[in-house]
């Protein structure tokens, strides 16, 4: 049974002022699936490109706040996520390239696309440290949406 309690207390803002905190994997993939969602929306809406820059800039911050929660929650320093955002850029640019030129042998879309993957992967499957670590305490249930595992 699910006790429904609101977010935990101070939740956005430590997140967004990159507070060390964890992040467990049902709320990662919560954000991650939201972010998406909304960046397909503001590709879809086709803003001029100075509102997308911004958008652009808020998803980013975005992303690398709750790269590093993740990566807390599984006792990893949150400097590993620039080695992630690192392999997304490289990655990004890559494809780039080779959709303009036409150009590229297919495993060049392997070497762009199996890092980032295996990093997601990672992200989504590494089980967070159950007790408490440096970072913080473990959280039970959803600390972005509120609900709560019920008391036995």
């Amino acid at each position: 049974m699910l006790k429904v309690e609101g977010p935990k207390a101070g939740f956005y803002k430590d997140l967004l002022t990159m507070k060390s905190m964890r992040l467990n994997r049902a709320d990662y993939a919560a954000f991650f699936f939201i972010l998406k969602a909304v960046g397909d929306l503001v590709e879809f809406l086709a803003f001029p490109n100075i509102v997308t820059m911004a958008f652009a800039a808020i998803f980013i911050w975005i992303g690398v706040a709750i790269v590093r929660a993740r990566l807390h929650d599984i006792g990893m320093s949150g400097w590993w996520s620039i080695l992630i955002f690192g392999l997304m850029i490289s990655s990004i640019f890559l494809l780039k390239m080779m959709s303009e030129t036409g150009q590229g042998h297919p495993s060049y879309l392997l070497a762009a696309v199996i890092p980032v993957l295996g990093a997601a992967f990672f992200l989504f499957l590494k089980p967070g440290q159950k007790e408490a670590n440096k970072y913080g305490e473990p959280y039970r249930g959803s600390q972005a949406i509120g609900w709560v595992p019920a008391k036995k």
